[in-house]
């Protein structure tokens, strides 16, 4: 199964943290409804604890699966304690543990307090994940995974929540690799990744497994098209390494080792802190970098970090024009046409003048808004951008939640482009038999989801099993939704 897709680049903002050691009074956690525990189950009990998340405005917690979104309001801080057990324990100043917001690939700082704790404070609109590393489990490892969603600035383009999966590391900065010099370092996939796997001292491990010390090599397999993003600074200095000292060349392994290969071009931009490489043919390749002190790279419990690109990206049709005010554009030619049609008929807006980003994930929000454009309905912009697309979305009877987030799955999207439609007779429901999880599909988006199969609007995705899979529950990235809506308009 493809990794569930959590998060994006969008706006400069996140938050790096550091994390241990400072004197404190503090004896029992936070409480009140403002706070929102986190309980890590990564392995080695010996180093599990609960992170406690107290914020600073009244909170919205909504559960979904196991993911945990949190809303609040522009301008909310949220101090950090964590609780080793029943004894607290100092993230302020640690140098092994470290914990961190982040909106895409980027960092920003965060202020460390007296007693050990840790505060952030979020100034703008947008989505944030919250992660951890231990020296372990690499990531901490939460029951809940944490998405925070702020709300409320004076922005007038739509929200950007995350949607890009991402690992992050440490690695160390000079020769002798102190652990105060650690860095973090993250390498983000638009497109998720489909699988992740260690060769650790000439044994293979899946990307769950550890060990101390030894030879690694990581390899991430992802689909051609992708675009793979870096992110490094140091804990204390999210943005000192600068991102033109990132790397991806093409190279050669054959399972044990890696050597060079005929060089193949990778188109590369720098984003804010980020360098992106877009990766579309197939092979393998490599990530490197350099301290600004020249010393390359040592990434813990990574070693040598491999991107394997498999399949066939689309070619892209030489008559079709890119929308040049976008910096961003998918490589792949159908992704591409995709983008295309929704710009051009102008029911998806960029989140940013020269941003369209095609992997964040589409909120409740847009798709309402989105459709309602499609069906004549003058949304307008601003604070209130999505207010209209909400209620005509309600008053056609697509759903009794005017809630504007979080993301949404690949099943609500297609009950509400089959809704907005006006329910047209639906397939016979056998047809999506041919797929592997046809029963997950919930049962109030059969027709709907029949209906799109039938229509070809959606084929699912093949996942190396012997059905494809439908994965109605999963959520819908910008690009996907692009494609629903031409494949709708042509076939429909």
């Amino acid at each position: 199964m493809k990794k569930a897709i959590s998060i994006v680049l969008m706006i400069a903002l996140a938050v790096s943290l550091t994390v241990t050691a400072l004197a404190a009074d503090i004896t029992t956690p936070p409480t009140g409804e403002n706070v929102v525990k986190l309980t890590d189950a990564s392995k080695g009990e010996e180093y599990n604890g609960d992170i406690y998340l107290e914020f600073s405005n009244p909170v919205k917690v909504t559960i979904q699966g196991t993911d945990e979104y949190i809303e609040v309001p522009a301008g909310t801080t949220v101090t950090l304690y964590w609780f080793k057990w029943d004894t607290y324990q100092a993230l302020a100043g640690n140098a092994v543990y470290s914990a961190y917001f982040k909106n895409g690939v980027n960092y920003v700082s965060n202020s460390e307090n007296a007693d050990g704790t840790i505060s952030v404070t979020f100034d703008a609109e947008g989505d944030y994940e919250f992660e951890g590393i231990s020296p372990v489990s690499g990531l901490w490892l939460f029951e809940l995974t944490p998405h925070i969603h702020v709300t409320g600035s004076a922005a007038s383009t739509e929200p950007q929540p995350a949607s890009w999966t991402f690992l992050t590391y440490l690695v160390y900065s000079n020769a002798e690799m102190d652990i105060g010099e650690q860095l973090l370092f993250t390498v983000s996939f638009s497109k998720g990744y489909d699988e992740f796997k260690q060769l650790i001292d000439g044994e293979w491990h899946d990307g769950e497994e550890h060990e101390w010390g030894g030879e690694y090599i990581s390899v991430f397999e992802v689909a051609a098209g992708s675009t793979v993003g870096l992110t490094l600074g140091s804990q204390y200095e999210p943005d000192m390494w600068p991102a033109e000292d990132f790397t991806c060349k093409h190279v050669n392994f054959d399972g044990s080792a890696v050597t060079d290969a005929e060089p193949i071009t990778v188109q590369s931009r720098t984003q804010g802190d980020s360098k992106l490489f877009d990766l579309v043919e197939p092979g393998y390749y490599q990530l490197e970098g350099k301290s600004p002190e020249g010393f390359p790279w040592v990434v813990y419990h990574g070693g040598t970090l491999l991107i394997h690109v498999t399949g066939t990206a689309a070619p892209v049709d030489p008559e079709l024009k890119p929308i040049e005010k976008f910096t961003d554009l998918p490589q792949d030619g159908n992704e591409l046409k995709a983008v295309n049609y929704a710009v051009e008929h102008n029911p998806i807006y960029g989140l940013a003048e020269d941003t369209f980003s095609p992997y964040t994930l589409a909120t409740r929000g847009q798709v309402m808004t989105i459709l309602a454009r499609l069906n004549g309905i003058d949304t307008g912009s601003g604070a209130d951008w999505d207010k209209a697309g909400i209620q005509w979305a309600v008053q056609k009877g697509m759903t009794t939640n005017p809630d504007s987030n979080p993301a949404m799955t690949r099943g609500e999207v297609i009950y509400m482009l089959w809704v907005s439609y006006n329910k047209p007779a639906a397939a016979d429901q056998s047809v999506l038999s041919k797929f592997a999880d046809a029963d997950k599909v919930p049962a109030e988006y059969l027709d709907a989801m029949a209906w799109a199969v039938e229509k070809n609007i959606m084929a699912g995705e093949d996942h190396g099993d012997e059905k494809p899979w439908i994965m109605a529950d999963s959520p819908v990235q910008r690009v996907m939704l692009a494609a629903f809506l031409m494949r709708a308009e042509e076939n429909a």
